[in-house]
């Protein structure tokens, strides 16, 4: 009996809600993620922003585009992420 791989190609979903501090505060979530889907692999980052800090959207954003550009660089995912 021959035994195989199979290859799954992967649809990545990813959504963010604004906590409820940030509901009172009236303030975004400085929350960010990133997803790349090429063929049978998928890249998932996920950075939670330090909402006590100024540049903490920035930070969650270099931190998932920093993430998946290192695993890019290493040969996991040949596509461009889609980022949020």
């Amino acid at each position: 009996m021959e035994q195989g791989i199979t290859v799954v190609d992967w649809v990545c979903l990813a959504a963010s809600v604004e906590g409820s501090s940030h509901q009172s505060r009236g303030t975004d979530s400085n929350d960010a993620f990133a997803t790349v889907v090429a063929g049978s692999t998928a890249i998932i980052a996920v950075a939670d922003g330090a909402g006590s800090a100024a540049q903490s959207t920035i930070g969650a954003n270099v931190a998932v585009d920093a993430a998946v550009a290192a695993l890019q660089e290493h040969g996991f995912a040949s596509h461009e992420p889609n980022l949020t």
